[in-house]
């Protein structure tokens, strides 16, 4: 329960159980307290870490996973320990490795039909093509979670099909579709009280607004989800940020915007958060092209080109090398 708020204090409840659960005789258990502190992790940006823990996790329920039947007991927990992995890769920038834990999990969901497996593989398959540049592949992997979650009657499994969805039709130029995918999903997630997926709706919301030339508008949903969002949700936090920041780029507003960027910036610079910073770079390398701080730029684009190396994301490569013409174009 304290995990999905990203209260740490839920840290001291999983010591105290793996002080006596016995991974040899409780295996399915520990598993589940290793990847319920793993996610802790997560939400910290401490990614390398959480992927320690997942890969010890992911040991222990292997031979329940590949047997011919699962409990309705073990299923859950299996489920949940391949669809942290895959999110643990996706934030660290590995998107090969994410999309691999993804199939994992759709695959142990439909051997042994498990319909959250099925759905959670497809979110992240999903939101990867967001991150990799493979927009339309994401919008037929939103189209089939679609289905398993009407299945389910999950409210939740549909809200974070609205984001990454509608970051897909954003991204692909369907603006005004975009929009509306954000405000279903906002919808959703307060009927659940689901707020990071409500946090992170409003932030691309925001973007979609001011994108649509609804300036004034834009500024309001970003500046008012800043002010609720949560610092204990580290990415749900720096999105509200990076997204306030397009909002003022947008309106040519520089010099907010810069200042946006770097406390961006700041919030993920000393965690794993790999993810956010693939993210940031292009509109911060933006914004100070804009402001003529053309050192500073170069600056950043050398790091950002060094970070784009050591990840796995088409997207924000050819992001880079697009950058580095702009630089040489303005010689």
């Amino acid at each position: 329960s304290l995990v999905t708020i990203g209260d740490p204090r839920g840290s001291e409840y999983l010591h105290q159980a793996l002080q006596v659960l016995d991974p040899v005789a409780n295996p399915l258990e520990t598993a589940n307290a290793l990847s319920v502190e793993a996610r802790f992790h997560h939400l910290a940006g401490r990614h390398k870490k959480a992927i320690e823990l997942l890969l010890r996790a992911g040991e222990l329920v292997a031979p329940t996973a590949e047997s011919d039947s699962v409990s309705t007991f073990a299923a859950p927990m299996i489920a949940q320990v391949y669809s942290y992995m895959a999110g643990a890769y996706q934030h660290y920038g590995l998107y090969t490795e994410a999309d691999r834990w993804a199939r994992r999990a759709l695959e142990f969901g439909r051997r042994h039909k498990i319909l959250f497996a099925q759905a959670t593989g497809f979110e992240f398959l999903g939101e990867d093509c967001v991150l990799t540049g493979n927009y339309e592949a994401g919008l037929e992997y939103a189209e089939r979670e679609i289905e398993i979650a009407n299945k389910l009657h999950s409210r939740e499994r549909l809200a974070w099909v609205h984001w990454y969805g509608g970051q897909c039709r954003l991204l692909l130029g369907q603006v005004e579709r975009a929009e509306q995918e954000f405000i279903d999903g906002i919808a959703l997630a307060e009927a659940i009280g689901e707020n990071r997926v409500l946090r992170l709706q409003r932030s691309t919301l925001a973007v979609a607004q001011a994108m649509r030339g609804r300036h004034d508008e834009a500024l309001e949903t970003a500046s008012t989800n800043l002010e609720h969002s949560s610092g204990s949700l580290l990415y749900s936090h720096f999105e509200a940020l990076r997204s306030f920041a397009q909002v003022r780029f947008i309106r040519n507003e520089l010099e907010e915007a810069e200042r946006l960027c770097q406390q961006a910036d700041e919030l993920v610079a000393p965690t794993d958060s790999r993810v956010s910073q693939l993210c940031l770079g292009p509109l911060y390398i933006e914004v100070l092209l804009a402001a003529q701080k053309r050192d500073e730029a170069a600056a950043k684009l050398t790091e950002y080109q060094a970070l784009v190396a050591d990840c796995q994301s088409p997207r924000f490569t050819a992001e880079a090398a697009r950058l580095a013409k702009v630089f040489t174009d303005q010689r």
